[in-house]
């Protein structure tokens, strides 16, 4: 993972889809691979396996924040929002794809 070490004391904004929600966990895999587990109840109320999510993960000083799981009542937790025409444009585009791959 490369960061600098001023990145460390910055809260990140990362770009991700929702891609389990399992029990009370939710599990996010961003742009770069990188995922980030978190307690589903600090998902917005209409969040969906699926969506493009934008995340504010807060600063940490641990050397790996992907590997950070969050919970409500932790001291720092990141703020989520739903990217709702970002979630449809990527749902066009899988049903493109699949429309090209069976019209053969």
């Amino acid at each position: 993972m490369a960061n600098s070490t001023s990145s460390v004391n910055q809260p990140a904004r990362k770009r991700g889809v929702i891609d389990q929600l399992e029990g009370d966990l939710a599990t996010i895999v961003f742009d770069d691979n990188e995922q980030l587990v978190i307690a589903r109840n600090l998902l917005p109320a209409n969040a969906r396996s699926g969506d493009v999510v934008m995340v504010n993960v807060p600063a940490t000083p641990a050397a790996d924040a992907a590997a950070q799981s969050f919970s409500v009542g932790a001291s720092a937790v990141p703020a989520i929002e739903v990217q709702a025409d970002d979630t449809a444009a990527s749902q066009k585009r899988v049903h493109d794809l699949l429309d090209d791959i069976f019209k053969q």
